[in-house]
């Protein structure tokens, strides 16, 4: 019985093994979709924590809050928006009472840039029992 219980345990090993081992290329291909579309879009997108610090952003999302993605991660996005910015407060409601706002017309206020019109589309994620947001926002529309 015991030699039973042991075959049957590696057996289930070696296919959770296959499982994920035929998953990895389409993981490795939505992976590679997924940054062609981030690098090259033209609209700012900005991932970020449950507590408001910068996860990550795209190349339009660099030049809006006017640094490098490296100088970003980890540091608060309130560091790159003056504090009257309507994109910042949107979010801050957002992370207070866990919900997703609609689409918002918003006013983006960088800390060195110029103030422009805005709509806001925010997304929360939850992955491992964390929370992530993603920021989308589309400049004049």
């Amino acid at each position: 019985m015991v030699v039973w219980r042991g075959r049957r345990v590696a057996l289930d090993l070696r296919l959770a093994r296959a499982e994920n081992d035929s998953l990895r290329p389409f993981s490795r291909r939505l992976y590679a979709l997924w940054e062609f579309l981030l690098a090259g879009s033209a609209e700012p997108l900005i991932l970020l924590d449950a507590a408001g610090a910068v996860k990550g952003v795209n190349a339009a999302g660099e030049r809006l809050l006017g640094q490098k993605g490296m100088h970003l991660t980890g540091r608060p996005l309130a560091s790159f928006l003056r504090e009257d910015c309507e994109v910042l407060a949107a979010l801050r409601a957002a992370w207070t009472s866990g919900v997703e706002p609609k689409l918002l017309r918003v006013k983006v206020r960088p800390a060195a840039g110029t103030e422009m019109e805005a709509s806001l589309r925010v997304r929360k994620y939850e992955v491992a029992g964390a929370s992530e947001w993603w920021a989308l926002i589309r400049p004049g529309a």
